[in-house]
């Protein structure tokens, strides 16, 4: 398994050398949420993560962004106030529209998951 370094978003505290699946992020000492810091550790540095070679984002503001990692650009948009939000549109060949290929059962199963979602941040 890839070996990273990772950074609580609660406390700020940086833990090196984590053996990690790609895309876990065990929680801190401290309860907080954990992310993925870019590291010299050659097993991590190509991984769902990263962006290799960066990408440039265009709609983040006036002036184009290029980003390295799915965390740098996360705290991009922070900084910025924003969210990420996918939209599907008619014609789109990279998003599928669900209402129209997923079963009842599986809609409703998801909406069951987002309501618990919501109910859970509402009480916090």
């Amino acid at each position: 398994m890839p070996i990273y370094d990772t950074k609580c978003q609660r406390c700020a505290t940086v833990t090196r050398n984590v053996t990690l699946r790609a895309c876990e992020h065990p929680p801190c000492a401290c309860g907080g949420d954990t992310e993925y810091l870019w590291t010299e550790h050659p097993s991590a540095r190509f991984t769902d993560e990263s962006f290799i070679g960066g990408q440039v984002i265009e709609n983040l503001g006036h002036e184009p962004v290029t980003v390295y990692s799915r965390t740098e650009l996360k705290q991009e948009m922070l900084k910025r106030g924003l969210e990420q939000r996918i939209k599907y549109v008619p014609g789109d060949h990279y998003l599928t529209d669900w209402s129209k290929s997923i079963d009842p059962y599986t809609l409703e199963s998801a909406k069951a998951l987002v309501s618990r979602q919501a109910e859970r941040e509402r009480t916090e």
